[in-house]
């Protein structure tokens, strides 16, 4: 019995880490995915245009473009979630 109550301990930890993690990758991603998608678009000036413009449309970097913002709301959800529960464990005020 004791095993499980570590091994859920454990589980949770990790989670909890991955979830925490997950707020470091998303800006990471964010700053990845313009520049991935700015190299596609091939004539994207990163003063002149605005970001939106990379996923415009019928670009070739829409999809890349979506995917991208498609995964950091997913981990932006997954940190923020994370976030109140250890906010809640530690018996921190979330307000």
């Amino acid at each position: 019995m004791d095993f499980d109550k570590n091994n859920r301990l454990l589980s949770s930890q990790s989670l909890v880490s991955l979830g925490l993690l997950s707020g470091i990758a998303v800006p990471i991603i964010f700053w990845s995915k313009v520049f991935i998608c700015s190299m596609i678009l091939g004539n994207y000036n990163h003063v002149t245009r605005m970001v939106s413009e990379l996923g415009e449309l019928g670009t070739r970097s829409q999809y890349v473009f979506t995917a991208g913002l498609v995964l950091c709301a997913i981990l932006s959800l997954y940190f923020t979630f994370t976030l109140i529960w250890l906010c809640k464990q530690l018996e921190l005020s979330c307000s």
